[in-house]
C-alpha cells in the first residue's frame, strides 16, 4: 500500500486504529512519514498477520 509515503500528517495512533482494519494487508509503504515511531511498526506486526514488507527498512520478521 503506497497510500501514505511522504504523508508527513501520520502519527503513531493513526497507523495504530487503522492497523486494525487492515488485517490482510501484505506491504505498506510508510517512507517520508517521519512522525511514525517503533509503536507503529509494533501495531502494524501485531495486527497484520499478512505483512511481510515495508519500506521503512526492510523486511519485517
Amino acid at each position: 500500500m503506497d497510500l501514505f509515503h511522504g504523508a508527513e500528517f501520520l502519527e503513531d495512533e493513526h497507523i495504530r486504529e487503522l492497523s486494525m482494519f487492515l488485517r490482510n494487508l501484505l506491504h505498506i509503504n510508510l517512507s517520508g512519514c517521519y512522525k511514525l515511531t517503533d509503536i507503529s511498526f509494533f501495531a502494524l506486526i501485531m495486527n497484520c498477520p499478512l505483512l511481510n514488507e515495508d519500506n521503512n527498512g526492510g523486511n519485517i520478521p
